[in-house]
């Protein structure tokens, strides 16, 4: 049986049990007062009657109350010791040891050699305290006594001390002794690795007794004496380690002899010099590898000592291999196979320790976590592999979220219910350490990975398999959250599909019999007591004295205020903002210096309220894009978002080749430049959650694209993807099917697609720029063959374009279209018609459009169709050119102006127009 103390359970008595030592100096800590740790063997303070116990050992320790001189076998033994004759001392010790003062002589002799703290005191100090007797013949009181001498007098050799004596104790059975007492002290001085080292001896010296023990059972009652002093067991020799190496029937030497050599002896004499090779030091050797990342060179010690069957031990010092592991599999553009990337993450994943030889759940598990479960890449083969490992090692409970939701999202039927079923075996078996938690863990688990499923499901909109999931409480003891149920109909409520209404009543069936069954279970009811009764409820006595507006937040004029206006908002699930509101407050709360209520405010979104994380992600995208930096659009929407309605190779190449985040030292405009939320995959810190993006978003990441790309062909090739995502719905790239990443098609049904016509806007003008005016118009014809709705942003982009290269025809003809147009329906009455909105305005010609053409015109020298436009423009909005704001359209009609004055100086026709000049 083996000493299992884990590193928690250390550094939670570290300081309760300092005093321990002080009260080891009077002697008064009765053995029955330890509590047992671990799997250890228990100090006895009560024997048969048959069996000699120690006597407690009474008075203060040293030579204040008792000399050893002052008994004969005191006087014996110090001069024996003095003589160095340390083998005769230690054959009358053992027997002077159990008497009524053998404790304080013994402690007397320890206090004496550690005088001198040389290498001979030390071998001589240990051979001494080999006298010690065992945990089945006394209690601990005479450890502590030793322990509390070489913890005041060892001085600079203290650490190497304790480990030996500390290894001494485990052979003689004092479990706990070790455990409250030494152990502590070495985890809170030594490294990670010396401690798991020095612990894996003290377990196999708590082994060796253990087993001890039970041989021990046939002797009398004397049977110390033969344990003592009995023979050691007699190591094989050399010829029956040679034996042991020969097979059973040798081999028939061939007839040239060729296979003997000249001093073909030697080499074996050698070969048997080294002796066998301890297994320990092997592991260590490996562990010390992966610790200072040689990570080629450990995977091929790994592998060699597998080859070996040999057991390697789980480490802490495996984590820096899997996640050097986890990153590999990220990358797409190197020669490894995936099937080689895949073995090689999942050897060195093996290794880690399980959950109940560690603290907690560390920063760098949880970077392990991130790199498997949240990175831009989804290897599902891996995946599922990797969250089976992880049940069986106790952490079901971290990874099931994760987990659950990327199987179910990316997986098949098949695929998802039988890695259901794998998982929870796994994490059963785990908990087979302790029956007693088995059940209640097993339906914890199950409860949370059906949760998780079920709720993936229904945002895809499959309601069939996730009613399937739903467990009958009647028959497997335990249900999912009624949140999950509400759920579930609030959805369906929108599903245009014949069977809604019959998945609609089920789900109210399945959230009836969970309250049926919860009524029929026996109340747990907790009296509280009358102090508890008695103390008054905090509520605050007044609640929110600010109104909101039509979109739940009104900006105040402290930015506080306005930030604490959007938590409200999130907490109570108001309506969120239009973008414009939050990119409005994030520039001045930025100017401020200041960005950490940002990212809490994204971190309580992404937990309690989707929308308004949605919100807060394209304000921070729309922040980046307005002030040029489009690479940090990608980076925040891979970090944070599906790769879905994107193309996925283009998007990893963007992210991976993004600089680092700037700093004031270096960057001449840190405001401008830095991230909001520097949050990559790798980050242990980073909000473990990954959102199915909304078209809009989708629409700003290829206007993102559209401005890094200037090379012609890649715009082309980058317009291809576009359109194969717009019709096909799923990024399927033979590459990364070869690479074992599994892409996600858009989820969304119909009426509300991952993509939709405001992602070809930006190739208008890119296209037209650099293959003409001709292919910009098939844009549009794409979006109309492709079912998406065009509104005014593509016929404005298409108009100026035509007005830019001098096609006046065609640039009027749009924009006289869609005044018809928007006149019919007012004399028809549908643009005040509240019954479709979106068809009445969505063509109306807007300021921008008509900007849009005049600028086109002046651009063009087509000055007769600009007029022409800017008469139209003013005499609709009555508007005026702003010397105030000088933009595009200001400087249009000052070159205008300018023109028309020359034409006066120079006594030229104002029809008279100069040929247009090709933009390209």
């Amino acid at each position: 049986m083996l000493l299992r103390v884990s590193k928690q359970g250390c550094s939670r008595v570290v300081q309760s049990l300092r005093p321990c030592r002080v009260h080891a100096r009077l002697f008064s800590i009765p053995a029955t007062a330890i509590s047992s740790i671990g799997n250890g063997t228990l100090e006895q303070s009560k024997t048969n009657s048959n069996r000699t116990v120690a006597p407690r050992i009474e008075g203060v320790r040293g030579v204040a109350t008792f000399t050893a001189k002052k008994t004969p076998d005191g006087r014996k033994l110090m001069k024996l010791m003095n003589q160095g004759r340390h083998e005769d001392v230690i054959m009358l010790l053992s027997d002077v040891v159990l008497t009524e003062r053998g404790g304080a002589i013994l402690v007397e002799m320890v206090q004496r050699l550690l005088q001198g703290l040389d290498a001979e005191h030390v071998k001589g100090l240990f051979i001494i305290l080999k006298a010690l007797p065992n945990a089945a013949y006394a209690n601990s009181d005479l450890c502590q006594a030793v322990w509390a001498e070489l913890f005041d007098r060892s001085g600079h050799r203290r650490m190497e001390l304790a480990k030996q004596f500390g290894i001494l104790c485990a052979s003689k059975g004092y479990s706990n002794f070790v455990a409250l007492e030494i152990m502590p002290y070495i985890f809170t001085k030594a490294s990670e690795l010396e401690f798991d080292r020095w612990k894996h001896e003290v377990d196999e010296a708590m082994e060796a007794f253990n087993g001890r023990r039970v041989e021990e059972e046939m002797f009398e009652e004397d049977e110390q004496e033969y344990s003592l002093f009995g023979p050691s067991a007699m190591q094989p020799s050399v010829l029956q380690r040679v034996e042991a190496t020969l097979p059973e029937i040798l081999p028939e030497p061939n007839d040239d002899m060729s296979f003997f050599e000249d001093g073909g002896g030697d080499y074996l004499i050698q070969a048997l010099s080294r002796g066998p090779i301890r297994d320990h030091q092997s592991t260590e050797v490996l562990e010390q590898l992966a610790a200072d990342g040689e990570f080629r060179d450990a995977y091929e010690m790994l592998q060699e000592l597998r080859h070996l069957h040999t057991a390697i031990p789980n480490s802490a010092a495996y984590f820096k291999p899997v996640m050097d592991a986890c990153r590999q599999l990220q990358r797409v553009d190197d020669d490894i196979k995936y099937e080689d990337k895949e073995a090689y993450a999942l050897n060195w994943l093996k290794l880690i320790p399980i959950a109940h030889d560690i603290r907690a759940w560390t920063p760098q598990l949880q970077q392990i976590h991130d790199l498997i479960f949240r990175s831009p890449l989804t290897h599902l083969s891996f995946i599922k592999k990797a969250s089976v490992l992880f049940a069986q090692k106790g952490f079901a409970g971290r990874v099931v979220s994760a987990s659950m939701e990327t199987i179910f999202l990316y997986g098949t039927q098949e695929e998802s219910e039988a890695f259901l079923q794998e998982f929870d075996d796994a994490n059963a078996r785990y908990w087979e350490i302790e029956p007693e938690l088995q059940e209640h863990r097993t339906k914890v688990i199950k409860t949370y990975s059906r949760t998780n499923a079920v709720f993936a499901l229904i945002t895809t909109k499959k309601f069939e398999r996730a009613y399937e999931l739903f467990p009958d409480p009647y028959l497997q003891g335990y249900h999912l959250p009624p949140w999950v149920y509400f759920k579930f109909q609030d959805l369906i409520r929108k599903w245009r599909h014949p069977d809604r209404y019959k998945y609609q009543e089920l789900g109210r069936d399945a959230l009836r019999r969970v309250h049926e069954w919860r009524d029929s279970r026996p109340a747990k009811v907790l009296d509280p007591s009358a102090e508890l009764n008695m103390q008054p409820i905090g509520i605050p006595e007044q609640w929110g004295t600010h109104r909101h507006n039509g979109y739940g937040v009104r900006m105040k004029g402290s930015l506080i205020e306005t930030l604490l206006d959007f938590r409200r908002a999130i907490l109570k699930n108001g309506r969120a903002p239009i973008p414009t509101v939050m990119l409005n407050f994030i520039i001045p709360y930025l100017d401020s210096g200041h960005s950490r209520g940002l990212t809490l405010l994204l971190n309580l979104a992404l937990k309690h309220n989707r929308e308004h994380a949605h919100l807060i992600l394209l304000a921070e995208m729309l922040y980046y894009y307005e002030r040029r930096r489009p690479e940090l659009v990608i980076d925040t929407f891979v970090e944070h978002y599906h790769l879905i309605g994107v193309p996925t190779k283009e998007m990893l190449q963007i992210y991976e080749r993004s600089a680092p985040i700037p700093t004031i030292e270096s960057d001449p405009d840190p405001v401008e430049k830095k991230r909001i939320h520097y949050t990559r995959s790798d980050d242990p810190f980073k909000t473990s959650t990954k959102l199915i993006p909304p078209a809009t978003h989708t629409g700003l990441v290829w206007h993102a694209l559209c401005a890094i790309e200037q090379d012609p062909n890649r715009v082309r090739s980058l317009y291809r993807k576009l359109y194969q995502l717009a019709s096909t719905r799923l990024d399927a790239e033979e590459e990364l099917s070869n690479q074992g990443i599994r892409t996600l098609a858009d989820p969304k049904p119909e009426n509300t697609p991952v993509l939709n016509s405001w992602a070809f806007t930006p190739f208008f003008r890119k296209v037209g720029r650099y293959f003409g005016v001709s292919e910009a118009a098939k844009v549009l014809g794409d979006i109309v063959e492709l079912k998406l709705r065009p509104d005014v942003y593509h016929l404005t982009e298409l108009a100026g374009l035509y007005a830019r290269v001098g096609d006046e025809e065609k640039a009027l003809t749009i924009l006289s279209k869609l005044e018809a147009s928007v006149k019919e329906r007012k004399e028809q009455h549908d643009l005040d018609s509240d019954s479709n909105p979106f068809n009445a305005s969505s063509l109306d010609p807007d300021e921008i459009m008509y900007k849009s053409i005049f600028v086109g015109f002046v651009q063009g020298r087509r000055w007769t169709a600009a007029e022409n436009v800017d008469q139209r423009y003013r005499a609709k909005y009555e508007v005026q050119p702003n010397p105030d704001e000088p933009d595009a359209y200001y400087e249009a009609c000052t070159r205008m102006q300018y023109y028309k004055e020359q034409c006066q100086t120079w006594h030229l026709p104002e029809q008279q127009e100069q040929s247009p000049v090709n933009f390209r």
